[in-house]
C-alpha cells in the first residue's frame, strides 16, 4: 500500500492559529519567553488530570517535551483503536530536506 503514494506534501508554516489572533499572540509570547500571568492562568485551565478520552469532548493539554507529547499521543491512539477493536499501524518517515530546500 505504501507504494501507492506518489506525492508528498511537506508543511512548513503553522496555520492552526490563523483564525485565533489572541491564541497566536499567546504562543508568540511563549516562544519569546514573555508569557504574562494571564497567559499562564489560561494555559493552566487546559491541564488535564486524566488521559482517558471522554466521548463528549477532546482532551487537550500542554506539555514541555516532545517526547512526552509523543507518548501521550501514542496512548490516545491505542485507547481509540482498542475501543473500536482496530489495529494501530505505524509508518515511520524521515525528513531529508531542510526548510526551503527543493527536491532535485
Amino acid at each position: 500500500m505504501w507504494h501507492l503514494f506518489h506525492n508528498v506534501v511537506l508543511l512548513d508554516e503553522q496555520m492552526r492559529q490563523q483564525s485565533d489572533p489572541a491564541y497566536h499572540a499567546l504562543l508568540k509570547r511563549a516562544r519569546d519567553g514573555t508569557l504574562t500571568q494571564t497567559d499562564v492562568d489560561l494555559l493552566n485551565t487546559r491541564v488535564v488530570t486524566s488521559l482517558e478520552s471522554r466521548p463528549d469532548r477532546v482532551n487537550k493539554c500542554v506539555v514541555r517535551a516532545n517526547k512526552l507529547r509523543h507518548l501521550i499521543i501514542r496512548q490516545q491512539i491505542d485507547t481509540f483503536a482498542r475501543s473500536r477493536q482496530q489495529k494501530v499501524i505505524i509508518f515511520p518517515g524521515r525528513h531529508t530536506l531542510e526548510k526551503g530546500q527543493r527536491r532535485t
